[in-house]
């Protein structure tokens, strides 16, 4: 056809250059559209890359000013740019989406950036008509950078393996973070998946991150416990801006210590082995797996979850799965969770198994929550049956008749020399190729006229066979569609809630309503069903019988919050009752739109007890107060939500990852036990935040309420007595040159506050609260002037101008000096000697104690014991002369060593010097049993560098030390011992 806008004389553009003129973009045709770059906000590495043989479709139309003859061409990088990719077109093309081919190779070969993408429709008589662009980042660098080791199908070994803090993990695992380091081709808007034996948590790099040197990444302590005691497996992958993926980091075994005496018993697999340590999927086939919560000690009413997750063998770590959890009937029942096959397989290997971690949480009504221990299977053997191919032009399975070419894709294989594809199809398609490397199988190509058309509007299965020298396997079937042709009089569908192809997803809360104009095509006798589609998924609804007036059919608001921000297509088939060939209309294309950030049309949590808007006093009420949360815009099952309370100074979660079960507003307790710790005029916010697709946190829309001031009776806080940790059994030694007054990390302090204390009569240095607090330090003259005295010593706390109540005092009597300790001992004089770890020899040193390395801990490398004169200056009584030392005369590398003293007298207290360059030292007290005596010591690192620290025993009624044990890395000095019966 042909406008007032057109100039019929421009020259006809064989060459593929650029027309001089182009009709005004009123009369233009859409932007083109790219399902990949929809899907991945871009074309990455895999698509495009040096070794992408594949190709992109990339979608021309619906117009109608398509004429026999034209030929749609597209334009990578502006009106003037390259040609890509063309086709020919004719008039029944218009209203349809039309997909023309661009091979992968030749996006790779103009390079990456970002580029105008155009179509430029030329038509027989050449005229040119320029679409709209549409914008499409190509980024060839991968986050992390290419994997050095292909052969590792899915672990990167060019990154660095995660780090946790803090290691080792210890009781306290509420501060437990995964550390990723920096890694290469790093860029704002990376995402990094951390993931902790499965389960999956993620962080969006901002400009600002780039440039540190790490990242952490929290993992919820309820996880770690969900995972159990033993062995957990933590690694990371980032992916970019369009979806390039680094693979998995190397990954960390993490040792988790839950010593629970009340833990219940581990649960039982029906379908492992005798000793259940092994489920075998050569035995299991296709069968799912059942697990039995035995003796689990549940009463009628009880809640049972149970949580599968595991390693696979090449070291990824799939989500875990957990069944619908289940009440029991009646008292200590067993019931059975059933785990499909497919999260077992996905385990399994040939070459050692994966690994499978089974455990699950009990609840009796009325009481806390009871973890069990956890089981741990290996999955060995591997399903006889190949993976699946897929058709990479298929969105949702299906592909358009029109469809000029398509591409069977064949999954990488480990063996074989053969290939060859099978598709059962009224016209099937059978074709065989060599394999040179299996791991790179080739595709086969699926013509329109071959194969498309002639199938169109009816299913397909593919399935390949491999075969090789004693060898065949057929693959698993990959069942797909051929959409029926569109019929030219079959209107086009509408959404009744768009405005110029725009979806608001606040004018829709309750979802969508398909229109279908009149037709004489739509009869009473048809069956209408509906069909809306996107990226992040698809529904088709029940079949309604037709009505030639017109339809209006309602979509839910699950598909719809699925594909916020995305584009999604509508069409509907008719299809006769009576049976017949189906008929499909054109392809709708609508663009949801999402929320605003904090979008004001949507209702926000509010405290149910709060007075007018905004403030909650707590004297008020009793008990939890309530968060009230209404119904929000395309609220749906399956969606998750978090909700969070913050002040300036924490936090308390309300709910994590916790599912929608229907579309109603509900409530959620806010502890009182956290707002009585609020001070008064606190602020505090509400954060709900709604993952509208079930996924991760990061895909979560945010919407915070108004702010509320807390009203709360303050009372003075009450500060416990300061402490001096020299002091044993409330007594000081007189002759110490200083000592220590610290305030319990247990007070109230907040950053600010000015501490005075005093030392009996003695005034300390004021100090400010940050809000922890260095010790005070009492001198050595303060210490002699007291001798012989009880010293009483308090602290004062003056915050924002007001001086608080005194702390409770601290009483200690100071001795009168002299020597107190029944022995003593140096290394000075000793003979110059040492012994090996090599060896099974020890050093004795006269009648005190004998040294040795223990031999249950074997040294990596040799490391000595012995004596050696001190070389620098003597500090105090300290490394004056000899002194004992551990560790390399030369070669100071880190050897994790553990070293034994057999005393030989037991002593009620011990103290001696320790020192160490930069690693940490470990110093454990044990009596004549080998039980440790109080709490292990530690040195920190540093204070070798000419310091020293002075190691004493915890003295504990009936307890005496017989041995002293050191685990250190770092040579270090060790003198002057000091013993009392």
């Amino acid at each position: 056809m042909q406008t007032e806008h057109e100039h019929p004389d421009s020259p006809r553009l064989d060459d593929g250059g650029a027309a001089t003129h182009a009709i005004l973009p009123d009369a233009a045709p859409p932007p083109p559209l790219i399902h990949e770059v929809d899907a991945n906000g871009g074309l990455g590495y895999d698509l495009v890359g040096p070794n992408a043989a594949g190709s992109i479709g990339v979608i021309v139309g619906p117009w109608d000013g398509f004429v026999d003859g034209d030929i749609a061409r597209i334009r990578w990088g502006g009106t003037t740019g390259p040609v890509v990719g063309s086709r020919l077109i004719n008039a029944e093309d218009n209203g349809k989406a039309i997909p023309v081919t661009v091979r992968a190779s030749a996006i790779h070969a103009i390079g990456a950036g970002t580029f105008d993408v155009v179509h430029e429709n030329v038509g027989a008589s050449g005229t040119v008509v320029y679409s709209p662009s549409l914008s499409v980042e190509v980024k060839l660098s991968v986050p992390g950078g290419l994997d050095p080791d292909p052969s590792t199908e899915t672990i990167n070994e060019g990154l660095k393996p995660p780090e946790v803090v803090p290691w080792p993990l210890g009781a306290d695992l509420s501060n437990v973070r995964i550390v990723v380091a920096r890694y290469l081709n790093i860029e704002a808007g990376d995402r990094i998946t951390a993931s902790w034996h499965g389960f999956q948590h993620e962080i969006t790099l901002s400009s600002a991150d780039v440039a540190k040197p790490s990242f952490e990444i929290a993992i919820p302590e309820d996880e770690i416990r969900q995972i159990g005691a033993g062995t957990a497996t933590v690694t990371y992958r980032i992916l970019d801006r369009v979806t390039n993926s680094s693979k998995w980091a190397p990954h960390t075994q993490v040792e988790v210590p839950l010593p629970d005496p009340g833990a219940l018993p581990a649960p039982r697999v029906k379908e492992a082995d005798t000793d259940q340590t092994v489920i075998d999927l050569g035995t299991l086939g296709t069968g799912d797996v059942t697990v039995q919560p035995v003796n689990n000690g549940g009463l009628k009413g009880a809640s049972i979850t149970v949580t599968w997750t595991g390693v696979a063998e090449d070291g990824t770590t799939p989500r875990p799965y957990s069944p619908p959890p289940q009440l029991l009937t009646y008292d200590y029942q067993v019931p059975e969770f059933i785990i499909p096959n497919a999260e077992v397989a996905a385990l399994g290997g040939t070459a050692g198994g994966g690994r499978a971690s089974i455990a699950y949480k009990r609840t009796n009504p009325g009481d806390t929550p009871v973890q069990s221990k956890r089981r741990d299977l290996r999955v060995i053997g591997a399903s006889s049956e190949l993976p699946a191919p897929k058709v990479d032009e298929a969105i949702n399975y299906t592909i358009p008749a029109e469809l000029g070419v398509a591409h069977l894709v064949i999954p990488p294989q480990t063996r074989g020399n053969q290939v060859t594809a099978n598709i059962a199809a009224p016209v099937p398609f059978t074709d065989s190729k060599p394999m040179s490397d299996p791991s790179k199988p080739p595709d086969f190509t699926l013509t329109g006229t071959a194969f498309i058309a002639p199938n169109a509007g009816s299913p397909a299965t593919a399935t390949y066979t491999v075969t090789g020298p004693n060898y065949s396997a057929t693959s698993l079937p990959y069942q797909f569609g051929i959409l029926p042709p569109a019929v030219p009089n079959l209107p086009l569908p509408g959404i009744v809630e768009a405005v110029a192809g725009q979806i608001d997803p606040a004018v829709a809360p309750n979802g969508i309503t398909a229109s279908i104009p009149a037709s004489s095509d739509i009869r009473a006798s048809d069956d209408v069903i509906v069909t809306v589609a996107g990226p992040g998924g698809q529904e088709t609804t029940a079949a309604q019988s037709g009505n030639p007036s017109g339809m209006k059919i309602d979509i839910g608001p699950a598909v719809v919050a699925k594909n916020l921000a995305h584009a999604i297509t509508v069409q509907y088939s008719v299809t006769p009752k009576a049976g017949g060939a189906a008929k499909s209309s054109p392809i709708a294309n609508f663009n949801v739109l999402d929320f605003q950030p904090n979008d004001p049309r949507v209702g926000k949590p509010v405290i149910r007890q709060a007075l007018g808007t905004s403030v909650i006093d707590l004297n008020q009420f009793v008990g939890d107060a309530l968060i009230d949360v209404p119904k929000w815009p395309l609220m749906a099952t399956g969606q998750l939500y978090w909700l969070t309370a913050s002040t300036a100074n924490g936090s308390q979660v309300i709910a994590t990852a916790k599912p929608v079960t229907g579309g109603s507003a509900f409530s959620e307790p806010l502890p009182r036990l956290w707002l009585n710790t609020l001070s008064d005029q606190t602020t505090l916010v509400l954060t709900l935040e709604v993952a509208f697709d079930g996924g991760a946190q990061a895909t979560a829309r945010k919407f915070t309420s108004l702010a509320y001031t807390v009203r709360a009776t303050v009372a003075p806080p009450a500060f416990p007595a300061p402490v001096i940790p020299q002091a044993i059994a409330s007594r000081l030694d007189g002759n110490r040159t200083s000592a220590d007054l610290e305030v319990p990390p247990t007070a109230p302090l907040l950053s600010g506050d000015s501490v005075a204390a005093s030392f009996g009569t003695h005034a300390l240095p004021t100090k400010t609260a940050s809000p922890t607090l260095d010790p005070f330090k009492i001198t050595a003259a303060m210490i002699a002037a007291e001798r012989g005295r009880t010293v009483v010593s308090t602290y004062t706390v003056t915050r924002a101008g007001t001086t608080l109540p005194v702390s409770a005092p601290l009483s200690v009597f100071v001795t009168a000096g002299g020597e107190q300790w029944d022995a003593t001992f140096d290394f000075d004089g000793e003979q110059t000697r040492s012994v090996s770890s090599e060896t099974k020899d020890k050093l004795e040193f006269d009648k005190v104690f004998h040294v040795m390395f223990d031999r249950n801990h074997h040294v990596e490398k040799e490391q000595f014991i012995g004596v050696k004169p001190y070389s620098g200056a003597g500090l105090d009584d300290y490394y004056k002369g000899d002194i004992l030392w551990i560790g390399h005369p030369t070669n100071n590398e880190l050897i994790l060593k553990t070293v034994l003293f057999n005393l030989f007298e037991e002593w009620t207290e011990v103290r001696f010097a320790v020192s160490s360059m930069d690693d940490p030292v470990y110093i454990s007290f044990k009596d004549a049993s080998g039980s440790i005596i109080g709490g292990k010591k530690t040195l920190n690192a540093g204070s070798g560098n000419g310091q020293y620290a002075e190691v004493r025993n915890d003295v504990v009624a009936g307890k005496k030390v017989k041995w002293i044990e050191i685990v250190c890395k770092d040579s270090i000095h060790v003198d002057f011992f000091k013993f009392k019966r």
